[in-house]
């Protein structure tokens, strides 16, 4: 709908616009503001599809790809940290010349293995605690 209220159906412009020789004034103006609208929503559309591909790929296999800021931001370190160590660790996706990417996959296993790690490691701390503590003190509390 234009200023004055006229409102164009712009389907038959698309298929058909030599159709477009026989409007008048007030019916161009209504057209082309149509068409500016809809130009406006598919500019909108293709800028912010283009920002969310940039920001969180997907691979061939259906894995989220993460930018350095969101990679670093899941594993708590630095862009700095992540750019050294993410290909050694398995972490990061090359894209293109000078572009990559963080597998969130791989992010969280790398979690998982390091939580598990974590958890092995305060479990023999106790054990190695107990241990120390030898069986005389067990004997005392005992009798």
């Amino acid at each position: 709908m234009n200023q004055n209220g006229n409102i164009v159906d712009i389907k038959p412009y698309l298929t058909l616009p030599s159709l477009v020789d026989g409007l008048n004034k007030e019916e161009l103006a209504a057209l082309l503001e149509q068409l500016k609208g809809l130009e406006g929503r598919v500019l909108a559309r293709l800028l912010l599809d283009a920002k969310e591909q940039s920001t969180s790929a997907e691979s061939d296999d259906g894995d989220n790809l993460l930018t350095v800021e969101q990679a670093a931001a899941k594993l708590s370190v630095s862009r700095e940290w992540l750019y050294r160590r993410g290909r050694k660790l398995g972490l990061a996706v090359p894209l293109a010349a000078g572009t990559l990417r963080y597998s969130n996959k791989a992010i969280e296993e790398h979690i998982e293995r390091h939580r598990s790690s974590a958890k092995t490691l305060r479990k023999r701390a106790a054990s190695a605690t107990l241990d120390k503590s030898g069986p005389h003190q067990h004997e005392a509390i005992t009798h």
